[in-house]
């Protein structure tokens, strides 16, 4: 009977330590899987956009955006045009210009960000304007071009208009911003802003203000253990977005046609120097698309003989020919990246 007893204590306590094992198994898991979601909604927004002008302009959300088209006119700005974001079907831009002081104007419109103004001066021969930006919330700002960037929440054109003047020195002088060459100016600051903000590390305070904006959590409900894992994955998510930046540049660069692009867009691999080439084979890894071949030879690397691009290049064209990538190109910027398209894998 002692015998019986002590077995059946010996098996509770095992399924009690089982069971505590498994809880904690799954609460590291819970933790590390909210932590990379955290990370990677830091940076999840398109890198690049792309401008068309729509006429007739039309809005989304009823008043918001005449009204604030109405209050830059009360202050001398004259309509100019309106515009489309391709990677944001349902966001807006409405310009203006001032005649005397070469300020511009912008009424954004966005399903993912709200409405709100912002203050720009393109100055000559400089990617980046000075902007003031009334938007309301410190991530949704993160993402805006300008240099130097001004956030006045929720402010009027007015302050928004004395920022910008404030921030200029003195003599600077304006781009001549057209309705046709707008676009131009616009994509290439908010490329130039993306590839800094993916490329700078942030300080413990901006990653903590970004968190508690994102969150609503104030500093004393940041957990200090959560807070040190969103920061060791965010290099991780930021190696991500890089690969979609990159494949977004490569179509601003090339004339692909079309059709070879959808072939291509949801096989594509993009080799950049700052993701390991094995690293490529683990999970929550976007633009990284793999065969099984290939996932089988980059599991297969022991040793670091050369750049991750380099090595690539290696593995690639030792292949069979039907298990070969193509090359589709290579870009600079974000990062230099080598953009391929995987085979089509059969059986």
């Amino acid at each position: 009977m002692d015998c019986l007893f002590e077995i059946l204590v010996t098996l509770a306590l095992l399924v009690l330590a089982a069971g505590g094992w498994l809880f904690w198994f799954y609460k590291c898991k819970i933790q590390r899987w909210y932590a990379w979601n955290v990370a990677e909604s830091l940076h999840a927004f398109p890198g690049r956009v792309t401008l068309r002008r729509l006429e007739p302009f039309t809005w989304h959300k009823g008043d918001r955006g005449p009204q604030r088209v109405a209050a830059f006119r009360e202050l001398g700005f004259a309509e100019v045009a309106g515009y489309t974001v391709d990677e944001l079907p349902c966001a807006r831009i409405f310009m203006l210009r001032h005649p005397d002081s070469g300020l511009i104007g912008l009424v954004h419109e966005s399903k993912e960000l709200g409405t709100w103004s912002d203050v720009a001066f393109f100055r000559k021969g400089q990617t980046q304007p000075v902007l003031a930006s009334s938007i309301l919330k410190v991530t949704h700002f993160f993402l805006l071009p300008g240099d130097p960037k001004i956030h006045r929440p929720d402010a009027a054109p007015s302050e928004l208009a004395t920022a910008v003047r404030q921030a200029l020195e003195r003599q600077e002088q304006p781009e001549a911003v057209t309705a046709e060459i707008f676009p131009a100016l616009f994509e290439n600051a908010f490329a130039a802003a993306t590839d800094l903000r993916l490329l700078e590390d942030l300080e413990d305070y901006e990653l903590r203000r970004l968190l508690r904006d994102k969150r609503h959590v104030t500093e004393e409900l940041l957990d200090e253990r959560q807070f040190k894992l969103i920061k060791k994955l965010l290099p991780r998510a930021i190696e991500n977005q890089l690969r979609m930046v990159c494949a977004a540049q490569l179509l601003r660069e090339t004339a692909l046609p079309a059709r070879e692009w959808q072939e291509a867009r949801n096989r594509l691999l993009i080799v950049h120097d700052r993701t390991p080439l094995w690293s490529l084979a683990e999970r929550l890894v976007y633009g990284g698309y793999q065969t099984r071949d290939m996932r089988a030879s980059l599991r297969k690397i022991r040793s670091v003989t050369g750049s991750p691009r380099e090595m690539f290049s290696r593995i690639n064209g030792r292949l069979p020919a039907w298990q070969r990538y193509k090359k589709l190109g290579q870009v600079s910027r974000p990062v230099p990246a080598d953009i391929y398209r995987a085979p089509l894998e059969t059986g």
